[in-house]
């Protein structure tokens, strides 16, 4: 952060100042800071210790933006506070000297580089562009250390740029901050949507993973039995067309990053989307593989397995299993076997949850165990099979520390039945060593259904709209 405020060269001439002042001796943080202020010209001295000393971290919302009169020059406010996802649950007394550097809308070039400004007063009005421009994107190189927010107007205005404006940093940065704001209860999951909607197609794995998870978390906790369809709808028609021109099996020219994107395209769209063309072809590539045909790719292989497990049926139950267990490789091995719990038929997950009294190996009870909660459709039968048969399951799961996986793995439940079994169950069979892990089960639950109040309705009217 400090570097992208006082620039590379002059970040570089304090660096080394600092080490010839100091060298074969002895020296301290505040040694460090006043060498990069004398050897930049700005006040990083007085910067630091906010950032040092005081707990928590920085929140720097974007107020309003505005072109002045004369349509010569655009002027934005800024205002800060600590970032907590309960605001409530502490004064809002703490200020930094934060350095920010922002870009405004439209994509940069050589000639026009990121601006930069010190926020030092709870609120600030800075001149950010000549001319008028619809938004700023206030963290540019992404290297800040501090939470950005957006008035919904700015996100509407920067949806459609963020491929072509922001580079990925930035735009992984920013799906992060407005997501956190989501949890934190400041901003309405309609206005994240909107945003994201701009990334269909994101070319780099790394954003185009963190979106598809955040959205694979809204369509099973934020959407209703009657807004599911159209969720999925909307993710089918955002991220299909990238699908389309990769293919959804790749050629030997393909590269890493293509292999990667695909998978990640591929499980948003089979099992978020509810895509069956997309299912359809994932099932055949693997039923192939299977009869021992063309090889899944590595890189691809958990997404197709996992979308066509969704959708399995007894066959493919059993040839699974079958693989499983004469696999040579353990990378094939818990591939095939931990495609098991994602089955949706009652029957057969029945029959994988019986697995963890047979032939599975007691080293891996609690990882395969803990693979059914994230399961909408396995979730409640696991953990009624987890209760009824928890006195041949304890011995196992303790191996290796593994109770602490099963217990985080109870985090993705959503509502306050399960909740209070989960505390109620562990009362009664205590977990010394997952006492940590049962703390954050629970808040997680809280927060999620805090989350699921607030933001269905806005999902469901926001989808309304499409």
């Amino acid at each position: 952060m400090v570097e992208g405020y006082v620039g590379a060269d002059a970040f570089r001439r304090a660096i080394n100042a600092y080490l010839k002042a100091h060298a074969y001796g002895n020296a301290t943080s505040e040694d460090l800071w006043t060498a990069v202020a004398s050897a930049s010209g700005r006040p990083v001295d007085r910067i630091m210790p906010g950032f040092i000393r005081q707990p928590g971290v920085p929140l720097v919302e974007l107020t309003s933006i505005a072109c002045n009169a004369s349509k010569t020059e655009t002027v934005a406010t800024f205002r800060q506070s600590r970032f907590t996802l309960d605001p409530a649950a502490l004064p809002d007394n703490q200020l930094w000297q934060i350095p920010i550097t922002y870009s405004a809308g439209g994509a940069r070039t050589a000639d026009s580089p990121p601006g930069s400004f010190l926020l030092s007063d709870r609120s600030q009005t800075q001149a950010v562009a000549r001319g008028c421009v619809p938004w700023v994107f206030a963290n540019a190189g992404a290297s800040g250390y501090y939470r950005t927010a957006y008035p919904r107007e700015v996100l509407r205005a920067m949806a459609p740029e963020v491929l072509s404006a922001l580079t990925a940093p930035e735009r992984l940065s920013l799906v992060e901050d407005q997501w956190a704001l989501v949890n934190a209860g400041r901003q309405e999951v309609a206005d994240f949507l909107t945003l994201e909607s701009g990334f269909g197609r994101e070319q780099t794995s790394g954003v185009l993973s963190l979106v598809t998870s955040r959205l694979r978390f809204i369509h099973r906790y934020l959407t209703t039995a009657a807004s599911r369809p159209q969720f999925e709808t909307f993710v089918r028609n955002q991220f299909r067309p990238a699908l389309d021109s990769l293919g959804v099996e790749g050629g030997p020219d393909d590269n890493d990053d293509r292999r990667t994107l695909r998978a990640t395209l591929v499980a948003a769209l089979g099992i978020t989307g509810a895509d069956q063309d997309v299912a359809s072809r994932a099932r055949a590539a693997v039923d192939r593989s299977l009869r021992g045909g063309q090889p899944l790719d590595a890189t691809e292989a958990g997404s197709l397995v996992a979308v066509a497990a969704t959708y399995g049926d007894k066959a493919l139950f059993d040839a699974l299993l079958g693989a499983a267990e004469r696999a040579s490789a353990p990378e094939e091995h818990y591939r095939y076997l931990n495609a098991l719990p994602r089955f949706s038929d009652p029957a057969l997950i029945e029959r994988a949850l019986e697995e963890t009294r047979s032939r599975l190996r007691s080293q891996d009870t609690a990882g395969y165990l803990a693979r059914f909660f994230d399961n909408p459709a396995a979730r409640d039968r696991a953990w009624a099979f987890a209760k009824t048969s928890w006195s041949d399951l304890e011995p196992k799961i303790k191996v290796a520390f593994g109770e602490g996986r099963v217990v985080s793995a109870l985090g993705s439940f959503c509502d306050a039945r399960n909740r209070d079994d989960i505390r109620a169950f562990f009362a009664a069979h205590p977990l010394p060593t997952a006492a940590r892990n049962l703390r954050e089960t629970l808040e997680r639950i809280d927060n999620c259904i805090a989350l699921r109040e607030k933001q269905t309705a806005p999902v469901t009217e926001w989808l309304a709209t499409r």
